[in-house]
């Protein structure tokens, strides 16, 4: 038996069989064949008409060798979508699609920036707002290079304990981080939402399992986190604090009118961010006793939208 088989390119490598492998089909072919084992498998190679033994066991081992080293490089090139592919589709997905808006879709694809920073190289992506209110990836940066099958459970793991690394656990700082690092997390994930997956992605990649087990982005397990329960001020500390409102009235502006809105119209802080003076106005009618009555509408404006419409109310 030979110990070596020389390739067409002058290569020489080892028989992956054996001479007295080789066989002649029963129903009288003259043609040499071997059975061997790939990925699973035991297909049945054969040499060309008419080689004899010898020729036949070169043969055979040569286009063993390319299946084997063919199936290598198709096992090696990926052929799942890069993240600059998935944060474009992300951003031009239609209403019908994705019914998240496209603020939204910024927060979360700013997260997903932060959770993917570093793990492989390149400059950060860039996110440009359109005219229309739109966004859009106007350079993929490192995520040219970051293809979705790499998107795996220890990504998700290694951007949390970077989060709370060299903070003492179980304090409350270290909470306070966790619970940080889980809303970024959190809204990483959101990028590959049901409706994402189901009405958009599978639609034009090829999509690795996200939701495997072991390991899939969206497996990952939130960090532990701990809220204090909320107890409230002492009367003697909000009695100081109501005493000082007339001196916030002349001192800053801005923060007595976060004062009135939250603690005298009760909005909530997402309502008192979005709020315009213009909504304090004077009602059409006074009350009883002829003094001013005044009223605050809830209202979306410019590009904000509020979680509830029932929060588009009059006091």
């Amino acid at each position: 038996m030979k110990t070596k088989i020389e390739l067409e390119n002058g290569a020489k490598i080892t028989p992956y069989i054996k001479l007295s492998s080789l066989f002649q089909d029963a129903r009288g072919s003259s043609t040499w064949r071997c059975k061997f084992t790939l990925k699973n498998k035991r297909p049945t190679f054969s040499a060309e008409k008419h080689e004899n033994k010898d020729k036949a066991f070169i043969t055979i081992n040569r286009k063993i060798h390319k299946a084997i080293n063919d199936e290598k490089i198709k096992s090696k090139r990926s052929t799942a979508p890069t993240l600059t592919q998935i944060v474009t589709s992300y951003f031009e997905a239609t209403p019908s699609s994705l019914s998240a808006c496209q603020n939204t879709r910024k927060l979360n694809v700013s997260a997903l920036r932060l959770v993917t920073r570093g793990v492989v190289a390149g400059s950060d992506p860039v996110i440009e707002k359109q005219k229309d209110g739109s966004f859009k990836l106007v350079s993929g940066g490192f995520w040219d290079n970051f293809r979705l099958d790499k998107l795996v459970k220890k990504v998700g793991k290694a951007f949390l304990d970077s989060r709370v690394k060299g903070y003492k656990e179980k304090t409350d700082e270290w909470y306070n981080r966790a619970h940080g690092a889980n809303d970024v997390l959190r809204q990483a994930k959101a990028v590959f939402s049901k409706a994402a997956l189901s009405e958009v992605y599978i639609e034009q990649f090829k999509m690795p399992d996200l939701e495997d087990k072991e390991t899939g982005f969206l497996k990952v397990r939130r960090l532990p986190e701990r809220r204090k329960d909320w107890v409230a001020l002492s009367q003697s500390v909000r009695d100081q604090i109501i005493t000082k409102v007339p001196t916030i009235e002349k001192e800053d502006v801005d923060i007595y009118a976060c004062f009135l809105l939250q603690y005298g119209a009760g909005l909530s802080w997402g309502e008192v961010m979005h709020s315009q003076y213009s909504w304090l106005g004077v009602a059409d009618r006074p009350y009883e006793d002829g003094s001013t009555r005044y009223t605050i509408k809830i209202q979306p404006v410019g590009d904000w939208v509020p979680k509830c419409a029932r929060r588009e109310r009059e006091i």
